[in-house]
């Protein structure tokens, strides 16, 4: 159990979600809208600012389909691709090519998510000939790329959204789908057992929290205690965006020994890429705090971040998007 004491007022949060780790990172920032701007509604508060944000809190409990995160995603006014990727999209997909054929049907797939499907029709000799009638591709996004006949297209796209919006994910599912939302969506740090949530941020996320927990998840929610810039809160807010920045570090360095032992050598251009994009989404973030940490906690934190990306950009394939990345800091 972790207790925090702010303005005279003890909060206690036994087992909080933010003590649960990240799982599958979210793309880059531009591969998705980008969140409030911190820095623009600072600025225009200066050095005086009345209050900073939210202290909230909750236990992870309860499971829901992925449809229901869907539609709270929805009645809060937040895009449905914010949801957690489907646990098995190909399994999903494969079930509903089958759902939508019969034995008459001629059904080839491949290992990478392609279907072919093949109605039987009669040749000029009385033969039967397979004649492709429908191509099916699974995009990285989870969505599918139907090609040909358009009935059989619109049944197999029924029948897949429902069964993957009918995926159930259970507690701990959610709670690190929401955790690694309420942390790259809202801007919130964690520290102390809670998460603080910054005043640009606080109505979103109360909408999407009010969301959830109407649909059954989580329980023991702190609603959300209002918080003003002190000394306290600064040295938390420092402490959860140096914990992001070592659990980044970490992350990449297993990435790379991974690659080592597998006698690759390193990771790739591509990978790298990647990692590179999320060292300058944390950068933002860290930026976007200064006004409440100080611009001396920020330069420490750039340092140890730059430090990763140098080590990345050694191994992108692209100069010009090297020089660019060792330009950003």
């Amino acid at each position: 159990m972790t207790a925090i004491n702010t303005h005279g007022t003890g909060i206690q949060i036994e087992d909080t979600a933010a003590n649960l780790p990240v799982r599958n990172r979210r793309p880059a920032p531009s591969a998705q809208p980008a969140g409030p701007t911190l820095a623009g509604a600072y600025a225009l508060a200066g050095e005086h600012i009345k209050v900073a944000g939210i202290i909230t809190g909750w236990q992870g409990s309860g499971e829901m389909t992925r449809g229901s995160i869907v539609a709270a995603l929805e009645s809060a006014g937040m895009p449905s691709s914010d949801a957690p990727r489907a646990k098995s999209a190909k399994r999903c997909a494969s079930m509903a090519i089958s759902a939508c054929t019969t034995a008459q049907d001629g059904v080839t797939g491949d290992r990478r998510g392609s279907w072919s499907i093949g109605r039987k029709v009669a040749g000029d000799v009385g033969e039967s000939l397979g004649q492709i009638t429908v191509t099916v591709r699974l995009r990285e996004d989870d969505t599918l790329a139907i090609a040909g006949d358009e009935i059989l297209g619109v049944q197999i796209s029924t029948e897949y959204a429902r069964r993957l919006h009918g995926e159930v994910l259970s507690a701990t599912e959610i709670t690190h789908w929401f955790t690694d939302l309420v942390r790259s969506r809202f801007s919130a740090v964690s520290f102390g057992g809670v998460w603080f949530v910054p005043s640009a941020s606080v109505t979103a996320y109360q909408s999407l929290r009010g969301a959830l927990q109407a649909a059954g998840y989580g329980s023991q929610w702190l609603p959300g205690l209002t918080v003003h810039t002190e000394e306290s809160l600064a040295v938390g807010l420092r402490d959860g965006l140096s914990a992001e920045v070592a659990t980044l570090a970490r992350e990449v360095a297993q990435a790379r020994r991974v690659a080592r032992d597998g006698g690759r050598g390193d990771i790739g251009p591509r990978a790298a890429h990647s990692w590179l994009e999320q060292v300058e989404a944390l950068a933002g973030r860290i930026e976007s705090f200064g006004y409440l940490v100080g611009a001396g906690h920020v330069l420490g934190l750039h340092t140890d971040l730059h430090q990763i990306r140098r080590d990345l950009a050694d191994l992108t394939s692209d100069t010009a998007l090297r020089g660019i990345h060792l330009e950003l800091r």
